[in-house]
């Protein structure tokens, strides 16, 4: 009878054994040690304005054999990957609403741990994240069509902190022999505002004219022109402060007084822009324009 139980105890002792050995966790095969000769790419990705930019994507490649390793920021905008070959890599980092980052030639050796910088460049986007503007790109604005009927048309309104519009605008319409080639367009207006905020007062003064002259049935040549002058009173701050408010109110921005930095005087923008091109085109009536501080 003991010697029963001895060979149930045996058993099932020799049944645990193969258990775990079964089962006992293993690192996958194609797990990565790390190695005396392995290399790491740290660093940090950064907006514009210096801070840190979290869940950046980060792909750094290998330019020898191609192969790709990614991960993300952290809360304080820095990445680590490690575990690398020695060579040289291409390290990759993109956000939402920023042009991607490349850095290619990051040489690394072993033992010596790489530390980037990846800052993003402004791009389009949110001005109130990004910044006041972007670097390169176009502006295109659409012009009036000409009428082929002669039109004059004047207008004038009234508004809220004694706003003021004037606009006069004259279309010859077809003229110059008996197919009427030739259509000129000119148009003026003047506006001027006190506005809300105290001393942010704006006049603008415009004047554009448009010739068209239509060379056959599908091309017309376009010649446009147009200057706008825009004086405003622009502060260097965002907006009024809690205790300005609670001193002057709550429409305060600027003041008269010459000695405070917030002096009307000292916050004048004068602006025009101008434009004097001419095209030959198939559809008329597309422009640009360029803005010139003086």
């Amino acid at each position: 009878m003991e010697q029963g139980r001895k060979s149930v105890r045996w058993c099932v002792v020799l049944s645990a054994a193969l258990f775990m050995v079964a089962f006992w966790p293993t690192a996958p095969a194609d797990a990565q040690t790390p190695t005396a000769d392995m290399a790491t790419i740290e660093g940090s990705v950064l907006d514009p304005d210096g801070k840190a930019v979290v869940n950046a994507a980060v792909v750094v490649r290998n330019t020898l054999t191609g192969d790709v390793r990614a991960t993300v920021s952290d809360p304080g905008g820095h990445f680590v990957v490690d575990l690398l070959t020695v060579g040289a890599y291409e390290v990759e980092a993109s956000a939402p609403g920023f042009a991607a980052n490349r850095r290619g030639g990051v040489q690394v050796s072993a033992g010596k741990p790489i530390s980037l910088t990846l800052m993003f460049d402004r791009s389009p986007g949110s001005a109130s994240t990004i910044g006041p503007s972007t670097y390169g790109g176009s502006v295109n604005f659409l012009s009036r069509n000409l009428g082929s009927k002669p039109m004059l048309r004047g207008s004038a309104s009234y508004g809220s902190f004694n706003t003021r519009l004037l606009d006069a605008e004259f279309d010859s319409g077809r003229f110059g022999g008996s197919d009427g080639r030739s259509r000129p367009l000119v148009d003026v207006h003047q506006m001027e505002s006190d506005g809300y905020q105290t001393y942010n007062w704006q006049r603008r003064n415009a004047f554009s004219a448009k010739y068209q002259y239509a060379a056959s049935e599908k091309t017309a040549v376009t010649a446009f022109a147009s200057v706008i002058d825009l004086r405003s009173n622009t502060p260097n701050q965002k907006g009024s402060t809690r205790a300005q408010v609670e001193q002057f109110g709550d429409n305060f921005l600027l003041t008269d007084d010459p000695v405070s930095p917030l002096y009307f005087g000292y916050n004048l923008t004068c602006s025009t822009a101008t434009r004097l091109p001419a095209s030959a085109r198939r559809r008329p009536g597309r422009t640009c324009r360029r803005p010139v501080m003086c």
